[in-house]
This record gives C-alpha cells, sequence and structure tokens, in this order.
C-alpha cells in the first residue's frame, strides 16, 4: 500500500472489522464524514463498502483514491 494506510497496521485492521461488521448485518452504505484526502473512503471502497466522503474543503490534488465519490458542503443528500 503506497497510502499512509500502508504505514498504519492497527487503522487498516479496525476499519477491516468495521467492514466486517457493516457487511454482516447488511448496513451500507456508509459515511466517512470529515474525509480529508480521501485515504478512509478509499480504503472502505476497496474492501466492497459502498462508501462516500463528505467534506467542507477538499483540496482535489490531494486525492488518495482513484475516484472517489466527494461531496463538499453543509447539507449533503443522497
Amino acid at each position: 500500500m503506497r497510502t499512509e494506510l500502508g504505514r498504519r497496521p492497527l487503522n487498516r485492521a479496525m476499519l477491516a472489522a468495521f467492514v466486517e461488521l457493516v457487511q454482516a448485518t447488511d448496513a451500507g452504505p456508509v459515511a466517512d464524514i470529515g474525509r480529508g484526502p480521501g485515504r478512509v473512503t478509499g480504503h472502505l471502497q476497496s474492501l466492497g463498502l459502498t462508501a462516500r466522503g463528505i467534506d467542507l474543503e477538499v483540496d482535489t490534488s490531494l486525492l488518495d483514491a482513484p475516484q472517489p465519490p466527494l461531496s463538499a458542503g453543509l447539507d449533503q443528500r443522497a
């Protein structure tokens, strides 16, 4: 993994446990609120979840996910 999460095995393990819980309870899709550069959103997507990132301000040059769903602003409606 070339991203920040690649250097954080505990974070990846916690996210994998979260994905298992969401999939076991059929509770998706999920939102990554305060997403910053999209690392977590992209990782959740790579693990099979439908994930949407929401943030007030995003510098698109920092995005890690290949094509992350992105929203900006306070009012987010899917």
